[in-house]
């Protein structure tokens, strides 16, 4: 991850909270499937949604399928996920 410069970010949900709930369904998280994770592409198509184990070979795979990250703002990476509700 650093070498590519991505980013990770952890939402912490032992604790009920509304604001990580609400984003996991804009999302598309369905039922309660937890881990749930989203990969947010650097070319600013939509995140790349997944639950369940997650292996080496399934993280590496879901990043491929993000493929490179182009210059974009975080205002179309925000405008991207909300796209896809």
């Amino acid at each position: 991850m650093k070498q590519h410069g991505i980013v990770g970010l952890t939402a912490d949900f032992s604790e009920e909270s509304p604001e990580i709930e609400q984003l996991m369904r804009d999302l598309g998280r369905i039922g309660n499937a937890l881990p749930f994770y989203a990969i947010f592409p650097g070319n600013g198509q939509p995140p790349i949604t997944f639950d369940g184990i997650l292996t080496q070979g399934r993280l590496l795979d879901k990043l491929k399928e993000a493929g490179p990250a182009t210059t974009i703002s975080v205002s179309q990476t925000t405008n991207s996920a909300a796209a896809t509700n």
